[in-house]
């Protein structure tokens, strides 16, 4: 780890870097920073610096399982305690000029929110879901490297005196902070003696390739094609430079798995080659070409002390010789991928040394980490005092355009992307996902055809898709309008009441486990426009309940109207996605004065609320 430097003891460059970036002045930075350090080469590792504005971080997501008595009251002041002591916890992470510099803070502002969800009545499978669930919500929200906390917890009461803890952090945070001294410090737990073996453990340790390792990708990377670029981009005019980091899910439809459950019999290798040969056919349609290379993620072989296993990158090529099948090249992938998989062992550095710019110009990747680690359920570890590990999952998507996670369950195959919101919008991504599943489908039904004749059958089905896509174009004030006027508490107001919110209102995508907040919420009326969503509230104790299940044209949060609010709602989606609306409340307390009948729906909605609740407590 580098020397601390105190601001006014920086360099001129690099005090001016820091001012630019924070976009403060001198005299401000002094009083707010503590120290500036440079970084170690393990925390090096972790960043990309692609792009100095907005630099990517790696991230490792936690899952803890605490046996004890945890008071939200407790734990928060436990929480503070660290993010005001611990410099880890007080760190931002800045380009200046060519290197990455730790800037701590003096301060934490605002205090961290940590959510806490009551999941004791759930079964084992169910509380498995919601975990599950939980995490990838989490991972969508990302992190602000300059500004932002660098590291989220949620705590899950999960039994009597058991409860699940995810924690979720840039990992350059986790190198230098063990969260555990957080779970200790709230149950009155003593530290451990050997404090740098645990920590140690926790965040491994950046290996060097064996030679035998070394030469066998060296030799499967000469004479490597050029990696096929992803498809659906933004044309180069939308474009920009600024780093936005989105999410999308899918799962792959039920009418296409069980043709694929049947063909990878139950092999998950066969299983993974037959998805990863249906995105490198996507890719030789798109990229024109019948030799295309790219890049998939899987596990490294496990550490011996039990710790996470990291991703180690996999370069494939995808080669298309006279007169081969469909099913002669899925075979071939899985060949390929038996015979590479013990040299697994590289990290995205190592690769890079070995390949150079080849490998440094894939711009995206297929990770099949979670696909093929079967960590225990949550509900089959024992748990223990101070935080017993039940998962760690490595999330690095650095230096690429999309990251397209796949992983397994209950017959399914579930694909999340992370992709660069400057590269691609949520429509461009959905186009992608159906492009894929299209794909796929064909893959399947030409199994045992020649690739020629699957491929002209697959550009016929995809230009007739593509003008189906064409038709269905629909303005985004369409959409707004058409989803306010489903909305019952809009209907039959005056003439024109609706064209009022119309320039407020917001639309977005939400998908299965993102929360809708609190802080989302204040100053907000949010309705549910499609899908489902579980509504909880929270009255005082610190813990979320579930207190309903709402569907399409719901209003999530009537108490907003509520100056003097005793309870805090939030909510749940449960299904693939939902579409959200929300229009400010300052618009409604003006429109309201211009329309009597908007003023009666909601008095005849509250007063419906009242009746329902009225109705199951009397049933209970």
């Amino acid at each position: 780890m580098g020397e601390y430097i105190k601001f006014p003891d920086l360099s001129q460059e690099d005090k001016n870097a820091i001012m630019q970036r924070y976009d403060l002045q001198e005299g401000i930075l002094n009083t707010k920073i503590k120290y500036v350090r440079e970084l170690s080469a393990d925390e090096s590792d972790t960043f990309s610096k692609w792009d100095a504005d907005h630099p990517i971080a790696s991230v490792l997501q936690t899952v803890y399982k605490i046996n004890g008595k945890l008071l939200p009251l407790k734990f928060n002041v436990a929480v503070d305690r660290a993010f005001e002591q611990e410099d880890a916890l007080k760190t931002n992470f800045i380009m200046a000029g060519d290197r990455m510099l730790a800037v701590v803070m003096n301060k934490r502002n605002p205090a961290l929110e940590i959510g806490y969800n009551n999941f004791k009545n759930l079964d084992k499978d169910e509380l498995d879901s919601e975990l599950r669930k939980h995490m990838e919500a989490d991972v969508r929200l990302g992190f602000d490297l300059k500004r932002g906390q660098l590291a989220r917890l949620s705590v899950f009461n999960t039994a009597e005196d058991e409860y699940a803890i995810i924690v979720t952090a840039v990992e350059a945070v986790t190198y230098n902070f063990d969260f555990r001294r957080v779970f200790r410090a709230a149950l009155n737990l003593p530290e451990p003696p050997d404090i740098e073996r645990i920590m140690a453990n926790i965040r491994g340790s950046a290996g060097t390739a064996a030679g035998p390792i070394r030469d066998y990708w060296s030799k499967m990377l000469t004479d490597m094609p050029i990696p096929a670029k992803v498809p659906h981009l933004r044309s180069k005019a939308r474009r920009g430079m600024k780093y936005s980091e989105e999410n999308y899910l899918a799962h792959v439809p039920r009418t296409i798995m069980s043709d694929l459950r049947t063909k990878a019999e139950s092999n998950k290798i066969m299983l993974m080659s037959i998805l990863q040969t249906a995105w490198g056919f996507m890719l030789q349609q798109t990229n024109v070409s019948k030799d295309i290379s790219f890049c998939l993620l899987v596990p490294q072989k496990k550490k011996a002390d039990g710790g996470a296993s990291p991703q180690s990158l996999v370069p494939v090529r995808l080669q298309v010789e006279e007169g081969q099948t469909v099913k002669d090249l899925i075979m071939k992938a899985f060949k390929q991928f038996v015979v590479s998989q013990p040299y697994a062992s590289l990290g995205r550095e190592d690769i890079m040394k070995l390949a150079g710019q080849q490998v440094a110009s894939f711009d995206h990747y297929l990770n099949f980490y979670d696909f093929f680690t079967d960590n225990k359920p949550y509900s089959e570890v024992v748990g223990s005092a101070d935080g017993k590990i039940v998962s760690q999952k490595y999330l690095d998507a650095r230096d690429a355009l999309l990251e397209l996670s796949f992983r397994s369950e209950e017959n399914q195959v579930v694909l999340s992307a992370h992709y660069n919101g400057t590269d691609f919008s949520q429509n461009d991504v959905r186009v992608l996902m159906n492009h894929y599943f299209l794909v796929l489908q064909q893959l399947l039904i030409s199994w045992n055809e020649p690739f020629d004749k699957f491929m002209e059958r697959l550009e016929k089905r995809w230009q007739i898709e593509v003008e189906q896509m064409e038709g269905d174009g629909e303005e985004p004030r369409a959409v707004v309008q058409d989803g306010l006027s489903k909305i019952k508490l809009f209907q039959e107001c005056e003439q024109g009441i609706i064209q009022l919110f119309m320039d407020e209102a917001k639309i977005a995508t939400k998908f299965e486990g993102d929360r809708i907040a609190e802080q989302e919420i204040e100053g907000h009326m949010v309705f549910v426009l499609s899908g489902k969503v579980a509504r909880s509230i929270e009255i005082g104790d610190g813990w979320y309940n579930t207190l309903d299940i709402l569907k399409e044209n719901s209003w999530v949060n009537e108490t907003v109207l509520l100056s003097n609010r005793k309870v805090r709602v939030a909510a749940e989606v449960l299904t693939e996605q939902a579409v959200i609306l929300t229009l400010p409340l300052l618009s409604l307390q003006g429109i309201l004065k211009r329309s009597p009948v908007l003023a009666v729906n909601i008095i005849n909605h509250s007063l419906h609320q009242l009746e329902k609740f009225q109705r199951l407590w009397i049933q209970s």
